[in-house]
């Protein structure tokens, strides 16, 4: 007679999986990828480390915008535990593997020398968007800190024009490739922010500086002309089809830094225009309490500037997996 043990999802499976069949179609495919990518396994999220990618450590988080009606995350594409160093050369494979059009290879010989530069925490990760039986993939490629000279090779306009910020003042962080449309997004980080930063990004984009600041103080409920009420500003320049367009900036704020807790955070961006982020409820519904002060499923915050027009809002939110005091 044979004895099977039950088998036992292990860090939230059950709430995870259950959010996703909420989309349907759409989050069938997207279970289906993340046991392709190893992500999960028959028991559930895998056996990984905790990631760095999220404040609990779990590998895979859902990203909130405006007007979005599909399902997109980011996600680990191996155990956090391992070292990174190859972590570009698999994400490119996923991406062959599934059909996916890769950066050209000269683009791939500079990230690969970028990454060769200084010590990484993850490699690469993938961006996916899917929406019904349609996907979209876009590859993220870590830059650590000692590849700053090289930023002029991946994105030369949009480099050049950060150099009027100050070289010590910004630290490059990511480059974002989508093959299919050949936008290439530069992520970086302004250590030590002031509100001075803002006209000095919002220009590159053409873009207000005060529609930024009027937003970031909505969501930080701060009184106007107040000082940013954080240490560093994160954000990413994306470029366009056409060469002549300026790039599309996105601020990105530390949500636990700017508000604190869950619960604030969730009221905030509510309050903001978040009630109408498709599946950020029932996603919030699904998370339990955490009990570490500062941890938060939260992630960061996003501010999509536009011209003549209030910045469009996103939000990273982790993916149920476990509570680290647990």
């Amino acid at each position: 007679m044979f004895n099977f043990a039950p088998a036992i999802p292990s860090r939230r499976d059950f709430e995870w999986c259950s959010y996703l069949r909420r989309f349907g179609t759409t989050g069938d495919a997207m279970e289906r990828l993340l046991h392709d990518l190893g992500v999960m396994d028959h028991s559930g999220w895998a056996d990984w480390q905790p990631s760095a990618l999220t404040r609990t450590g779990a590998p895979t988080n859902v990203v909130f915008a405006s007007g979005r009606r599909g399902l997109q995350i980011t996600t680990e594409i191996d155990d956090p535990g391992k070292p990174a160093q190859d972590r570009l050369d698999k994400a490119c494979r996923i991406m062959a593997d599934l059909g996916y059009p890769l950066p050209q290879p000269a683009l791939r010989d500079v990230l690969a020398a970028a990454q060769g530069a200084g010590p990484l925490i993850y490699g690469a990760r993938l961006a996916i968007t899917q929406h019904a039986q349609k996907r979209e993939m876009r590859l993220l490629v870590e830059l650590p800190a000692a590849a700053a000279d090289l930023g002029a090779l991946l994105t030369p306009a949009i480099s050049t024009a950060l150099s009027g910020i100050g070289r010590h003042d910004v630290r490059l962080t990511q480059l974002a490739c989508d093959g299919s449309t050949g936008i290439r997004t530069l992520h970086g980080t302004i250590k030590r922010a002031t509100l001075a930063h803002l006209p000095l990004l919002a220009e590159i984009a053409q873009v207000s500086p005060d529609l930024l600041a009027r937003a970031i103080e909505g969501l930080a409920d701060a009184a106007p002309g107040a000082p940013l009420p954080l240490g560093d500003l994160h954000f990413a320049l994306a470029t366009r089809h056409k060469a002549a367009q300026p790039p599309v900036l996105t601020l990105f704020l530390g949500a636990a830094e700017l508000l604190g807790c869950d619960a604030r955070i969730a009221r905030r961006i509510k309050a903001c225009g978040g009630a109408r982020l498709h599946g950020y409820s029932a996603l919030l519904d699904a998370l339990a309490p955490l009990h570490l002060p500062g941890v938060t499923h939260h992630g960061r915050i996003g501010l999509t500037a536009r011209q003549g027009a209030m910045p469009l809002l996103s939000v990273d939110v982790a993916a149920p997996w476990a509570d680290p005091a647990e």
